[in-house]
């Protein structure tokens, strides 16, 4: 951490992980649903809540079908519309707690504490003794919350990220593009990368609200938010051609499907297969 400070990575996005015991949890009267096939109405109301993008959904869906332990998806409704929701797991004695959101405009009515000791009573019910966490530092109204509910931190972790100088506003990262390629402006005001004629013709344009789009022979391939789109900006930023190439296909699951020819011939991969 110290070295990637002293090299001018900022840090960001400071998380602490907390836990609480379960033997005091309460019961509460909430509706918990732990079949997958009726989850269809929270799932959207995550999405509107989340603001999650159309193209990510089924990808979020998907990801949350996979689950193998018991799952207890919480939801808090309003005249026929689910105004919080949030997501418990169950597995090996510990309750996992995430995707706890309130519609923005329902937000300082208690829906927050209802849900928690919806999901600490039920975790206590399918065997958790224990409970765990993840909140960003910069949330006071969830940390305080937390604390009420008596979690504890158990440590912190954070992002280091590399912002070129004079990026772009709204704390967004703009690309530093690499040597090959020349930056302009799209008509919708984005910074823009050009194609680029090195290795597989990747190329990558940053937004301004910090979004990063992947293309590839000039369609989008891949659009990346928020870490994703963090992360990758520090991988790429003053890379070689090469490297960036590699990268933006490692992205873009290209990696695996015609891409070992460029990682393969990269000068470091040969450096290995000389030592």
């Amino acid at each position: 951490d110290a070295a990637l400070a002293g090299r001018g990575y900022a840090a960001e996005a400071g998380t602490s992980v907390r836990i609480a015991g379960l033997g005091r949890a309460e019961r509460c009267d909430l509706d918990i649903e732990p079949e997958w096939s009726r989850t269809a109405p929270w799932r959207e109301a995550f999405h509107r809540m989340k603001d999650v993008p159309r193209e990510r959904r089924t990808l979020h869906d998907r990801m949350l079908s996979q689950i193998s332990s018991q799952v207890g998806y919480a939801a808090i409704g309003q005249r026929g519309r689910i105004v919080a929701c949030a997501l418990g797991i169950v597995e090996a004695g510990w309750l996992g707690i995430f995707d706890v959101v309130v519609d923005e405009g329902e937000r300082r009515r208690g829906h927050g504490e209802r849900l928690m000791r919806g999901l600490l009573s039920w975790g206590r019910k399918m065997g958790a003794e224990q409970a765990y966490l993840q909140v960003m530092l910069s949330n006071e109204p969830a940390l305080s919350l937390y604390e009420k509910l008596g979690f504890r931190e158990a440590y912190q972790y954070w992002y280091r990220v590399k912002h070129p100088a004079g990026g772009a506003g709204n704390g967004a990262p703009e690309a530093k593009l690499g040597r090959e390629q020349r930056k302009g402006r799209g008509a919708d005001g984005a910074a823009e990368s050009a194609q680029s004629d090195v290795g597989h013709g990747f190329s990558y344009r940053a937004t301004r609200e910090g979004e990063v789009l992947i293309q590839r022979s000039g369609r989008t391939v891949t659009y990346l938010r928020h870490d994703a789109a963090r992360c990758f900006l520090a991988e790429v930023d003053g890379a070689e051609e090469a490297d960036a190439q590699e990268t933006m296909a490692r992205y873009t699951g290209n990696y695996k499907r015609g891409n070992e020819r460029l990682a393969d011939e990269h000068p470091r991969h040969q450096k290995a297969r000389d030592v």
